[in-house]
Protein backbone atom coordinates (compact mmCIF):
# COMPACT_ATOMS: atom_id res chain seq x y z
CA UNK A 1 0.00 0.00 0.00
CA UNK A 2 2.39 2.38 1.02
CA UNK A 3 4.46 2.05 -2.50
CA UNK A 4 1.32 2.81 -4.29
CA UNK A 5 0.98 6.49 -2.41
CA UNK A 6 4.72 6.55 -3.31
CA UNK A 7 3.93 6.17 -6.76
CA UNK A 8 0.58 8.21 -6.45
CA UNK A 9 2.69 11.35 -5.03
CA UNK A 10 5.89 10.88 -7.81
CA UNK A 11 3.03 10.91 -10.35
CA UNK A 12 1.33 14.23 -9.25
CA UNK A 13 4.25 16.08 -8.53
CA UNK A 14 6.12 14.93 -12.16
CA UNK A 15 2.81 15.59 -13.70
CA UNK A 16 2.74 19.14 -12.02
CA UNK A 17 6.57 20.43 -12.88
CA UNK A 18 5.53 19.01 -16.94
CA UNK A 19 2.25 21.13 -16.60
CA UNK A 20 3.94 24.56 -15.25
CA UNK A 21 7.40 24.22 -17.55
CA UNK A 22 5.17 23.29 -20.67
CA UNK A 23 4.46 26.52 -22.03
CA UNK A 24 7.88 27.67 -21.37
CA UNK A 25 9.09 24.91 -23.34
CA UNK A 26 6.73 26.27 -26.19
CA UNK A 27 8.02 29.52 -26.13
CA UNK A 28 11.58 28.94 -26.29
CA UNK A 29 11.42 26.65 -28.80
CA UNK A 30 9.25 28.99 -31.31
CA UNK A 31 11.77 31.93 -30.41
CA UNK A 32 14.53 29.42 -31.27
CA UNK A 33 12.81 28.69 -34.59
CA UNK A 34 12.02 32.16 -35.26
CA UNK A 35 15.18 33.37 -34.81
CA UNK A 36 16.76 30.57 -37.50
CA UNK A 37 14.50 31.97 -39.68
CA UNK A 38 15.75 35.76 -39.16
CA UNK A 39 19.39 35.21 -38.98
CA UNK A 40 18.63 33.89 -43.34
CA UNK A 41 17.87 37.39 -43.85
CA UNK A 42 20.13 40.09 -45.24
CA UNK A 43 21.92 42.03 -42.81
CA UNK A 44 22.45 45.13 -45.23
CA UNK A 45 18.46 44.76 -45.58
CA UNK A 46 16.92 44.32 -42.46
CA UNK A 47 17.90 44.93 -38.79
CA UNK A 48 16.52 42.65 -36.31
CA UNK A 49 15.45 44.01 -32.64
CA UNK A 50 15.05 41.96 -30.19
CA UNK A 51 12.74 42.22 -26.78
CA UNK A 52 11.26 45.31 -28.07
CA UNK A 53 8.67 46.85 -25.75
CA UNK A 54 6.41 49.95 -26.45
CA UNK A 55 4.68 51.80 -24.15
CA UNK A 56 0.96 52.32 -23.98
CA UNK A 57 -0.22 56.14 -23.02
CA UNK A 58 -3.95 54.70 -23.14
CA UNK A 59 -3.26 52.24 -19.55
CA UNK A 60 0.27 53.11 -18.48
CA UNK A 61 1.28 49.54 -19.38
CA UNK A 62 3.89 47.88 -21.90
CA UNK A 63 3.17 45.89 -25.31
CA UNK A 64 5.33 43.85 -26.90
Amino acid sequence: MEVIVMYSIGLIVISFIIAVTKSKLKGKAGEVTINHFLKKLDSNEYIIINDFLLHNEGNKKTTQ
